[in-house]
């Protein structure tokens, strides 16, 4: 993998300017970067990760500020994932994720194994990856999580959580 810029030098830059900014050393090194609503994941590779409740073209705008102050960037960073997450009703629609694993148990893109995790992982729209909590909280990572995620949540209650409650 070639490096593209250093992050220590980056993280001396920006730590003067906002107060969220920490250096993981942890493979895979990465720069964290908190704003109001986002967090942005930057890699010495170009590569970052969005995550939060912030729309995509706010958090190109918080990616540009980075940019702006630390110019050793020279090259255009690249989006590699980002997280959408949503929220269902369990008033409305209890989701019980053993049922559901059962209904799927020979289903590849359906895994729940809620001694390691405790999510229904489903791998129907790769590179797509979605989680589903008992509690309602569902979230979607990947590149194209935004794109999608409408049409995953509509999917989702219609073919998951609609399903007899036993």
């Amino acid at each position: 993998m070639t490096l593209l810029f250093n992050l220590n030098t980056c993280f001396n830059i920006l730590k003067d300017t906002f107060i969220n900014v920490k250096l993981s050393c942890k493979l895979p090194q990465q720069l964290i970067v908190r704003f109001k609503g986002c967090t942005l994941l930057l890699f010495n590779s170009g590569q970052f990760r969005i995550m939060g409740k912030v729309s995509i073209e706010s958090a190109f705008i918080h990616l540009e500020s980075i940019h702006y102050i630390y110019s050793d960037i020279i090259i255009p960073l690249h989006l590699v994932s980002q997280t959408v997450v949503s929220q269902f009703d369990i008033s409305l629609c209890p989701i019980n994720l053993h049922h559901i694993s059962q209904i799927y148990k020979h289903d590849k893109n359906v895994r729940f194994e809620c001694e390691l995790f405790p999510a229904l992982s489903l791998h129907f729209w790769r590179p797509i990856h979605v989680n589903v909590f008992s509690n309602g909280k569902v979230i979607i990572l990947g590149k194209d999580s935004l794109k999608f995620s409408s049409n995953i949540i509509d999917w989702l209650f219609n073919a998951l959580l609609l399903l007899p409650v036993l």
